[in-house]
């Protein structure tokens, strides 16, 4: 009796640690695509040059130790609103319901990572203000392209960037950013594709701010400052081609986002 006691102990025993592994390896099987995700973006990040500038030698192995966590942590715990199936290039059409065929929309797309379509809105009749809407689908997204019914829209257009230039002597970092938005008319026709760019006016000492802050200021630990200046920057929306006639991943991307968008539920 007693050897069937001690058989049967252990058989639960063996049971419940087989029940434990199949529960975790769903929770593994559920988010570890995520947090992958999640990490990957958080690795690219930290190591974007153009972005951080010199602080990618503190923001680099940060974001190793972050995305490191977040794959430990994220793989058994839900830890972001992202889907795991949403597509690394994002897209965004303004227009209800799934996505047309292409030759009855038109498609814009930014030639550069440094500028973002914030609002957009059909162009109102004249003495009317018209609505602003926003042109993607979670605050998260800055969509590479995005596509719209034939017709003229206004755009409000932002722009960010940060470069870094390194000599023998020094390290100069530059950056330019809006503090409004610039408008620009859209007229879409179907079937073709525009791409959207930005130009900067020339730059001018900042009026009424001081030429330069220095931080730190402990000149030990060196010294840098901001050159402050200010400039116009006007958007241009061009006419590339109809989009039988445009190559590259943009026919990938508008696919996988089509796909995704049909499996949401």
């Amino acid at each position: 009796m007693l050897r069937d006691r001690a058989t049967r102990a252990r058989t639960k025993s063996i049971l419940g640690r087989l029940l434990c592994i199949l529960w975790a390896s769903s929770l593994l099987a559920c988010y570890a695509s995520t947090a992958a995700r999640q990490s990957k973006r958080l690795l690219r990040a930290g190591f974007d040059l153009e972005e951080r500038g010199p602080w990618v030698v503190v923001s680099a192995p940060g974001s190793v130790l972050l995305a490191g966590g977040n794959m430990i942590v994220g793989s058994m715990i839900p830890m972001t609103k992202i889907d795991p199936r949403e597509p690394e290039a994002q897209w965004f059409h303004l227009y209800p319901g799934e996505m047309l065929p292409v030759e009855e929309v038109a498609v814009v797309c930014h030639e550069r990572r440094s500028t973002w379509i914030s609002g957009i809105r059909p162009v109102p009749p004249p003495g009317q203000p018209g609505d602003w809407l926003e042109a993607r689908l979670e605050k998260w997204h800055f969509p590479d392209c995005i596509e719209v019914l034939p017709g003229s829209y206004d755009l409000q257009v932002h722009y960010f960037v940060r470069e870094t230039e390194d000599d023998a002597d020094r390290s100069v970092t530059r950056q330019a950013e809006s503090i409004r938005p610039s408008t620009v008319r859209w007229n879409a026709q179907p079937g073709q594709v525009y791409r959207l760019s930005v130009e900067i006016g020339r730059p001018e000492p900042a009026n009424g701010l001081p030429p330069q802050r220095h931080i730190p200021r402990s000149r030990s630990l060196g010294t840098s400052w901001w050159d402050l200046e200010e400039s116009d920057f006007s958007i241009r929306i061009e006419h590339v081609a109809a989009w039988d006639g445009i190559e590259g991943p943009i026919h990938d991307q508008r696919r996988d986002w089509a796909r995704y968008e049909s499996k949401i539920d």
